[in-house]
């Protein structure tokens, strides 16, 4: 298992099992209401006999799907919204016991989300959980208990692993691609990747917090980074747009001017970035086109 904890969370779905979790009834789910810490600490329990469990059942080889339908199960009353209130309790309360207590199986977390890559429908929808569920678990790692969880659990994602491709997810006003864009992997990377010098030493280079994977994609896919821009390390996000534009997008000319206007900058300006190597090696490890 050490080994899939070092790939943290990666999560690859099809257009419809991300269309049945973002958009169950056809709509966008609501705000987050708020928990209560009891509230909090019944769904840390649920998470951690779900991913127990299910850890117990892979060790013991019962079946990728048999064990995907059994988190499904154990998570069903789960959604985004309760995962990131429990986040939100744990922020807000500054509340270190219950961070403890949600982050203690996070590399178990992880390798479950690597197991439900692909598969049927429930086994997928788990995969995406699991996907939240550590995301939620390295941000309060990193913001609440102070602990870098790439460092030990996130080294390398290898680039054989096919990313999710969501360029068919945004209707209108996407741009064409010339290959599959790993939206979802340059996602998790961007969220967990800490910068190592200057004055944003410590910050990831994109907030996850602040911008979701589902904004994230969309983003990407219309080349509109007007909310993204105002929640990373700059210079580093102007590095992959760049980079990310010649790559993968037919027009990329035209997608790195849509792209700068968004974020108030000119074609040329936004092709301007100073980040250090290991940076950059690490992100055409991501995206294999970049040359």
């Amino acid at each position: 298992m050490g080994k899939e904890a070092l790939y943290a969370g990666i999560v690859y779905t099809s257009i419809e099992v991300i269309g049945q979790y973002f958009f169950p009834d056809g709509n966008e789910q609501g705000k987050v209401r708020p928990m209560t810490r009891i509230e909090a600490t019944d769904c840390i329990d649920t998470i951690r006999t779900a991913i127990r469990k299910c850890t117990a059942e892979t060790d013991a080889n019962k079946g990728k799907e048999y064990i995907g339908e059994e988190t499904y199960a154990l998570l069903a009353d789960m959604d985004k919204d309760k995962i990131e209130a429990v986040k939100e309790y744990i922020t807000n309360a500054n509340d270190k016991d219950l961070a403890r207590l949600f982050t203690e199986d996070f590399a178990k977390a992880v390798h479950l989300s690597m197991v439900f890559q692909d598969g049927n429908t429930k086994t997928q929808l788990a995969g995406i959980k699991m996907f939240h569920i550590t995301l939620s678990m390295g941000y309060v790692k990193r913001n609440i208990l102070h602990e870098n969880a790439t460092e030990s659990e996130v080294k390398t994602i290898p680039t054989q692993m096919a990313g999710f491709t969501a360029t068919d997810t945004v209707q209108g006003g996407a741009f064409s691609t010339t290959a599959q864009v790993p939206v979802l992997r340059l996602y998790q990377f961007l969220t967990t990747f800490t910068v190592q010098s200057g004055p944003d030493k410590g910050k990831p280079v994109l907030d996850g917090n602040a911008v979701s994977d589902k904004d994230f994609i969309r983003a990407v896919m219309r080349a509109d980074y007007s909310t993204v821009y105002q929640n990373c390390v700059k210079g580093k996000m102007r590095c992959v747009i760049t980079l990310l534009s010649k790559a993968y997008f037919k027009d990329w000319k035209e997608y790195r001017t849509a792209a700068a206007r968004s974020i108030g900058l000119t074609a040329e300006s936004l092709a301007k970035y100073n980040v250090e190597k290991p940076f950059v090696s690490r992100l055409k490890e991501l995206l294999p086109m970049i040359k």
